[in-house]
């Protein structure tokens, strides 16, 4: 009997010892929790705008981006829009060239601007010019293009097949091109044009006055490309904040 009751007081003293050393001991898990620090102030998304609210159109005319389809039913495949926001930078330098140049020169006949404010990009102009060209710039449905910040939007619209030996041209520089192309009509007008724009104007006239108005401070672009045939089409329309209207005078001279 005192045989056995000293061998189970060994045996748990042998057991109480293996406990006490630490490969018997519970394994502790640590969980690193990550810390994160906010930065900037969390802002609410900004809600799609609804351009079929009242007082955005005149009377009886109809948004074009209220109910209208996202793409011309006449303006057929094959198409496709251009990204114009990666060449945003691109066409606001062309119209402050072209506003500069106004302001240090006399261009031919026309006289030196007082100094032109310099524009800047709008992505919903730039959105809506997109619509437009969505429906190869045909003006059905396409009477009203403000946005609640401007609610008399100019418009130029320009249609191109471009020729064989510039096919190959990227949509994005032909774009380029075509804003410098419309700021050389300089050389069709005189100091009239300026001094009292002309009720008789061409949809080019309209377009140069656009990129000189000393009223427009903001512009947006898009594209579409469109190829029938062997030869491809471009699309391009600009709006601008504000309008030009028959005798206005488009800068101070």
């Amino acid at each position: 009997m005192h045989i056995q009751l000293a061998m189970f007081i060994l045996c748990t003293a042998v057991i109480d010892q293996l406990y006490s050393m630490r490969f018997f001991e519970a394994p502790i898990f640590k969980t690193k929790v990550s810390k994160y620090k906010l930065r900037t102030k969390l802002v609410s998304p900004t809600p799609p705008q609804n351009y079929c609210r009242k007082g955005l159109c005149p009377a009886n005319v109809k948004h074009i981006a209220c109910g209208n389809p996202f793409w011309g039913s006449h303006c057929e495949k094959p198409r496709a829009g251009v990204n114009v926001e990666k060449i945003k930078t691109d066409i606001i330098d062309v119209h402050n060239n072209i506003r500069e140049n106004m302001s240090k020169v006399s261009w031919q006949n026309l006289p030196i601007a007082k100094g032109l404010p310099k524009v800047k990009w709008n992505q919903d102009l730039s959105v809506l010019a997109m619509r437009i060209t969505n429906y190869c710039n045909n003006a059905t449905g396409m009477d009203c293009v403000n946005t609640p910040r401007f609610l008399h939007v100019g418009r130029s619209s320009t249609d191109w097949q471009i020729p064989p030996e510039n096919s190959n041209m990227k949509p994005e520089d032909f774009l380029i091109l075509a804003i410098k192309y419309i700021g050389g009509n300089f050389l069709r007008v005189n100091a009239s044009f300026v001094e009292s724009f002309p009720s008789d104007a061409s949809n080019f006239d309209y377009a140069f006055a656009n990129i000189i108005n000393q009223r427009a401070n903001e512009v947006g672009c898009g594209m579409m490309t469109r190829k029938p045939g062997r030869l491809p089409w471009y699309y391009i329309t600009c709006l601008y904040d504000t309008e030009v209207k028959p005798g206005q005078k488009l800068y101070d001279f």
